[in-house]
């Protein structure tokens, strides 16, 4: 970004340090010195108000590129989320399974054994 000059009344300046009691040499070097130093490094409403810009873009990008970080995270956890989910499932029908691979010969072994005591008693 380059910065706007900054300007001011270099011979009014000149005259107030002449009637000061500087002489005209040190007036008219101080006017240069401090011409130059304006000129090179004070930074005017505009450069603020650019660079303030310039700012707001970074950081509007820098939101941006993080929501999207974000965004692409909750979704890979998301599908973690469901893949375990799918997971447990089948493994709960398994178990079901093996369940009722014992439970209903147990019942039936039960009912037998009823049905054998009873006709002996």
């Amino acid at each position: 970004m380059s910065m706007a000059t900054v300007t001011f009344d270099k011979l009014s300046y000149s005259q107030t340090l002449r009637n000061g009691g500087f002489t005209p040499e040190q007036a008219e070097t101080s006017v240069h010195t401090l011409d130059s130093a304006l000129r090179d490094s004070v930074a005017t409403r505009a450069d603020v108000e650019g660079a303030k810009v310039e700012l707001d873009h970074k950081i509007d990008a820098s939101v941006a590129a993080l929501e999207n970080r974000l965004d692409a995270s909750v979704a890979a956890l998301d599908h973690r989320i469901d893949h375990s989910v799918a997971v447990l499932r089948q493994e709960m029908v398994s178990q079901r399974h093996d369940m009722m691979k014992w439970i209903i010969p147990l019942f039936l072994g039960q009912a037998a054994l009823i049905v054998a005591m009873t006709k002996l008693i």
